[in-house]
């Protein structure tokens, strides 16, 4: 009986570690501009939702998600921005 209950509880600290986000951290949802909300999603404490507006420094994380391009296409200051492996971050030539 210890031993379900050991498996269980690391089991369950390894998905607090794995899953740490908080309310108000944003990711891409998909590739496109910065100022598009479509393409973000924002953790409201329980689950992932489309976000209602971009994100900027007064959010959480922002994470870009792998596979995703995201383009700076306005003025904006963000900080806690995470770029995952094969994803990409790049301010528009125009700013």
């Amino acid at each position: 009986m210890k031993s379900k209950l050991l498996l269980f509880t690391l089991a369950s600290l390894i998905t607090i570690f794995v899953s740490g986000q908080s309310a108000g951290d944003y990711r891409s949802k998909q590739s496109g501009n910065w100022d598009v909300a479509a393409n973000w999603e924002r953790f409201d404490g329980v689950t992932w939702v489309v976000a209602a507006l971009p994100p900027t420094s007064t959010d959480g994380v922002i994470t870009i998600r792998a596979g995703h391009s995201i383009v700076v296409n306005v003025n904006t200051t963000a900080d806690q921005v995470i770029v995952e492996t094969s994803a990409t971050l790049t301010k528009d030539a125009h700013l």
